[in-house]
């Protein structure tokens, strides 16, 4: 559904048409926000359709922010989605969530957190109706969090994908690895690093090079992994150690 703003009413636009996009053209339609929706690539229409338009937002890719954000009016506010662009002239709010294409509820959507510039207003002042909690971060920091939020999200996804791949050969129900996975995920969000169980928790080293080996014979790729996440596991749990054994060395 797409409305045209007019001089007759608060207007907002929304710039690109993908998964973020939807997801906020929907939210509008439930908050019965008059906009529209405009594809990056209709550049010829930009001027006209934003020229009485109180907010724009940008849910485009980031090599696209600079070149759009020469067409704002100082009188709109613009805002972009990426967490990793920074530039004056656009104001810069990066929701804290994955999206999937799937429709969401108002409810589901109030619930994502929103990074911000320091300085920056709230995001009820920037997105009027939106009541999503927010938390304020410098330019270095804003780097940092984003390279974690795609760390967090693709390495799971990865690993999840390759063992799957391997579980197949064996003839293993996919829903078995869900089961096994979902589990996990729920164990880690209730008890942080305490979830963490088997070998490596046990210092069993037979098991562990039981592991290699069975690995070697898989998937080179999942050995390096699994390798490269033991060594820097028993890279932590050494640096906890000597933190427990020596707690005042640091007075």
């Amino acid at each position: 559904m797409r409305q045209e703003p007019t001089s007759q009413q608060p207007a907002w636009v929304i710039i690109g048409y993908g998964r973020l996009g939807r997801t906020l053209s929907n939210i509008l339609l439930l908050k019965n926000i008059p906009h529209s929706v405009l594809r990056s690539t209709d550049q010829n229409r930009i001027p006209l359709i934003c020229q009485n338009a109180e907010r724009v937002l940008l849910c485009v890719p980031d090599s696209k922010i600079l070149e759009l954000v020469e067409f704002k009016k100082e009188s709109a506010s613009w805002i972009h989605f990426s967490a990793t662009v920074s530039d004056p002239r656009i104001t810069r709010a990066h929701p804290m969530r994955s999206f999937d294409g799937r429709i969401l509820s108002s409810t589901e959507f109030s619930e994502i957190p929103f990074a911000l510039d320091l300085g920056s207003p709230p995001i009820h002042q920037l997105l009027p109706t939106f009541t999503n909690p927010c938390f304020y971060l410098s330019p270095d920091e804003f780097q940092k969090y984003h390279a974690l939020c795609v760390l967090s999200a693709a390495v799971p996804v990865l690993l999840w994908s390759l063992v799957e791949k391997q579980l197949d050969a064996l003839g293993i129900n996919f829903e078995y690895l869900r089961n096994y996975a979902q589990t996990v995920g729920s164990n880690f969000f209730e008890k942080g690093s305490d979830a963490m169980t088997g070998p490596w928790i046990r210092d069993d080293q037979i098991t562990t090079q039981k592991n290699i080996e069975a690995l070697s014979q898989l998937s080179p790729e999942l050995k390096n992994i699994y390798q490269v996440a033991l060594q820097s596991f028993q890279s932590r749990s050494s640096g906890l150690r000597q933190e427990s054994e020596n707690p005042d060395a640091e007075l």
